[in-house]
């Protein structure tokens, strides 16, 4: 009781009132910038790692096998190729 009522005498901002403060933009800018590029490369850095990323295909009742198997296959083979572009021009070296 005590902790909800707390919490609701907080000044709690908006959700419009958040994306404009200069917290979030500082918050966005480091995802997209500094999080993201690392964050892709170490997902998919080899190309077992990326067929495997793309296994939630085989559990999407959407998708027929012929896609399934195209999205997996081509999919990895390009996340993999993206992640090693990203890889150099970011100068990013394997442990």
């Amino acid at each position: 009781p005590f902790v909800l009522k707390n919490l609701s005498q907080r000044n709690v901002l908006s959700l419009d009132a958040f994306q404009d403060s200069p917290s979030a933009r500082r918050w966005e800018t480091f995802a997209r910038e500094d999080l993201a590029p690392i964050l892709y490369p170490n997902i998919c850095s080899s190309l077992g790692d990326s067929y495997q990323a793309f296994g939630y295909v085989d559990n999407v009742d959407n998708f027929t096998s012929t896609q399934k198997f195209f999205i997996r296959g081509i999919g990895s083979l390009a996340m993999y190729f993206a992640a090693s572009k990203i890889k150099s021009k970011r100068k990013i070296v394997d442990e």
